[in-house]
């Protein structure tokens, strides 16, 4: 008798936390940014340690076709907001590693970058996950190097699970 009801109590328990699974539960994110922190185009594995605090770590490629080089931005970031729509806040750097026979200086325009530079980053703007766990991000991607303000911006797919 007890190891059919424990049996069903452990199916009712599934059941119930797949069912209340919301985009406030879901903690981990992957998701493909174009432009914003990854330069051009990277990759993005994201955790939320908390409800609203969490770091996210990615991989990207530079310049013509990815060849040029790579990125390697991390973040942390702060979520304010309730349910689906937040808006997202971010600070971090990014290493960009560029092949220096690549470029010159005519072919870098924005951000005129040495072989190996650390750059600072931000973050400010919305963020949506949908109860399915479609993620959604647009937001202002500025760089901070060498003394200067680069103003930039990104937008993600992925998925938050």
């Amino acid at each position: 008798m007890k190891k059919p009801v424990i049996l069903l109590l452990v199916f009712i328990f599934c059941l119930v936390s797949f069912s209340s699974s919301s985009a406030q539960q879901r903690r981990d994110s992957v998701f493909v940014e174009v432009m914003g922190s990854g330069l051009m185009a990277s990759i993005h594995y994201e955790h939320l340690f908390t409800e609203n605090l969490g770091l996210n770590a990615g991989v990207g490629g530079y310049c013509a076709i990815m060849a040029g080089g790579i990125s390697l931005p991390v973040t942390v970031t702060y979520l304010i907001g309730e349910g689906n729509h937040k808006l997202e806040l971010g600070a971090g750097a990014v290493y960009a590693s560029i092949d220096a026979d690549f470029l010159d200086e005519d072919e870098d325009p924005i951000f005129n970058l040495d072989d190996d530079t650390l750059l600072g980053t931000g973050f400010l703007g919305y963020r949506y996950v949908s109860d399915a766990g479609f993620l959604f991000r647009a937001g202002f991607t500025p760089f901070f190097y060498d003394g200067n303000f680069i103003p930039y911006g990104g937008l993600s797919l992925g998925y938050s699970f």
